[in-house]
């Protein structure tokens, strides 16, 4: 989580490459699958969660989080 003159953005770094942009706006809570620890899921302004996945870390809407402050991974 990257945050700039008030500007929030996400970005990643895959092995063998560049830090890399995922994702450009307000993000709230962000947490890593604990499991495989290939998926980032966050939060955005919007109220959406979102997951993005290694390799490419493409986020895609899963769920609708308006009014939830916190995360927690449960397995």
């Amino acid at each position: 989580k990257v945050i700039e003159n008030r500007q929030t953005r996400i970005e990643v770094k895959v092995p063998g490459s560049d830090w890399r942009k995922i994702f450009d706006g307000n993000v709230g809570k962000l947490i890593w699958d604990p499991v495989s620890g290939e998926t980032l899921l966050f939060t955005g302004e919007d109220g959406f969660l979102y997951a993005a996945s290694y390799p490419d870390f493409t986020p895609r809407q899963i769920g609708k989080m308006e009014g939830v402050n916190q995360i927690i991974w449960l397995r």
